[in-house]
């Protein structure tokens, strides 16, 4: 027998199969006449590549959600000086993290390439917001500055009438 005769006899079992199938869902009743076979094979489309065709959109689907292109991840070190204590978001994407720090040292781990945005404050220092591009693992120093003290702008007390030695 020919190549093309076996890939022939192979095709019409695997047809055979794929029927014995369909004819079992009809008998469970799962009107697969109805709503597939029939409406393909009215129109002069034969319902078995179709299937095979579907099958394999499926499979491939399937294996690009399970089987995915891992993200290459890094890790990031903020180095935070300037307060004793200190309030740290990270946001990349629609992630984000928040600490609070008393060391002065955040590591982050699983941080994808791209832009990253911190934002560390603390009491009695103005906030500090910085946009990273993260390319490898990376360390950072930020660095938060004191407020200045604030002016007494209390009215002074009217001293007429004392009387000063």
């Amino acid at each position: 027998m020919s190549v093309q005769g076996s890939l022939l006899k192979f095709y019409f079992n695997v047809e055979e199969k794929y029927y014995n199938l369909m004819d079992f869902l009809e008998k469970i009743r799962v009107p697969v006449y109805e709503f597939f076979i029939h409406p393909l094979e009215n129109r002069r489309i034969p319902s078995f590549p179709v299937f095979v065709l579907i099958i394999l959109v499926l499979l491939f689907l399937i294996s690009a959600l399970v089987f995915k292109a891992p993200t290459q991840t890094f890790a990031l070190t903020l180095s935070i000086s300037g307060a004793p204590t200190a309030q740290v978001s990270v946001f990349q994407g629609v992630g984000s993290t928040t600490k609070t720090l008393n060391q002065g040292v955040l590591y982050i781990f699983n941080v994808s390439k791209g832009d990253v945005l911190v934002k560390a404050s603390s009491a009695g220092f103005n906030e500090n917001i910085t946009s990273i591009n993260v390319q490898t693992d990376a360390v950072f120093k930020i660095n938060l500055q004191s407020l200045p003290a604030p002016i007494n702008t209390a009215p002074l007390p009217n001293l007429s009438g004392i009387k000063i030695p």
